[in-house]
């Protein structure tokens, strides 16, 4: 073969070659266009699914959309729908509860739990808000209460509107409803009965029978000697009915000295006594010098009868003063009082 032959031969063999190399990735090249839809589309799946899941999971709570579900798939799912006022309720959403306590009720008017919880839920609601206290949420409770009882006068509604009469003043048209709630109440546990007791009581005190309340508060704690609510309203209705000491005996059992004469001197502020007030606030500074319910009422007082809020000298805080040394001999020695002790925190909420 001539050199030029050769030559071209050689550029034809490698045009070959080349041409073979370049087939390969073209193949490549055009097998992409075929899978790359394929992943385009699985990303927008995914994107779809995302949206989807942030649609059902819009409150984070994967419990109450399911239960959403279950309501919006059956609105008379009686348990479905409870359940998801229950768990409104129990993430800080009252009003969503009541909402659905309300709808439940239309459709299952004889539903009993379903309303207490209504009524329950109103009533606390108007006691956090002190401004709706004696309108719309407590005329709302007592409807739903009124309404329960036009169905089935039991106990629990009996109790619940004589405790909301009560909260709108009403004290003279809630004493039927306690004493109808107790006499329903028989065979009942002993807590049970001296709750009830104990709303009688308090009702009693609030139509400023006093000597009534007394009665009916130590109804109460002989039925349940550990009820705080009950041993508080006694002390109330003792200082009231004029037995400060025994008041005072009530009120030291529950939260200490220093708050039970503070007790003591708000009910004289409230009923214009205030130099024995003054020195119930004395006594208890001396037992306590930082006792923020009787500096608060000290503050008040002297807003009130223009004394300076200070300490009276000598005679009242030594008095104070040895007496607390006696208290602090008495838990030495073992000689406290046996009954059940509480922290000033539940008597300061009683």
């Amino acid at each position: 073969m001539t050199p030029p032959a050769c030559l071209l031969a050689s550029l034809l063999i490698a045009l070959a070659f080349l041409q073979g190399c370049s087939r390969g990735p073209s193949s490549a090249r055009n097998s992409a266009p075929a899978s790359w839809p394929t992943a385009v589309q699985r990303g927008m799946d995914r994107q779809v699914q995302l949206s989807r899941n942030a649609e059902l999971a819009s409150t984070g709570d994967f419990e109450a959309d399911a239960l959403r579900r279950r309501v919006l798939a059956a609105p008379d799912d009686l348990d479905a729908r409870t359940r998801l006022a229950a768990r409104y309720e129990s993430t800080g959403q009252p009003e969503l509860a009541v909402e659905h306590y309300r709808i439940l009720l239309a459709r299952h008017p004889e539903a009993s739990a379903p309303r207490l919880n209504l009524i329950r839920i109103l009533h606390s609601l108007s006691l956090n808000n002190p401004a709706l206290h004696d309108s719309a949420l407590t005329h709302q409770a007592l409807t739903a209460t009124e309404d329960g009882l036009r169905l089935h006068a039991s106990r629990q509604l009996l109790s619940w509107k004589g405790i909301l009469l009560d909260s709108l003043d009403r004290h003279a048209d809630a004493e039927p409803s306690h004493r109808e709630a107790l006499a329903r109440a028989q065979g009942a546990s002993p807590s049970t009965l001296a709750s009830l007791q104990n709303n009688l009581g308090n009702n009693l005190l609030l139509q400023k029978r006093y000597a009534d309340a007394a009665s009916a508060l130590e109804t109460a704690l002989s039925l349940d000697r550990r009820l705080e609510t009950a041993r508080n309203n006694l002390g109330t209705a003792l200082a009231l009915s004029g037995d400060p000491t025994r008041a005072l005996a009530h009120w030291k059992s529950l939260a200490g000295p220093a708050a039970a004469h503070s007790n003591l001197a708000t009910l004289y502020i409230e009923s214009g006594r205030h130099t024995e007030a003054r020195r119930e606030l004395n006594i208890a500074l001396g037992y306590d010098p930082n006792h923020p319910a009787a500096l608060r009422n000290m503050a008040a007082l002297a807003s009130i009868d223009g004394r300076p809020a200070v300490l009276e000298p000598n005679s009242v805080r030594r008095a104070s003063a040895w007496a607390k040394i006696a208290q602090t001999f008495k838990s030495t020695l073992g000689f406290t009082d046996s009954r059940e002790k509480t922290s000033p925190t539940q008597a300061a909420q009683q």
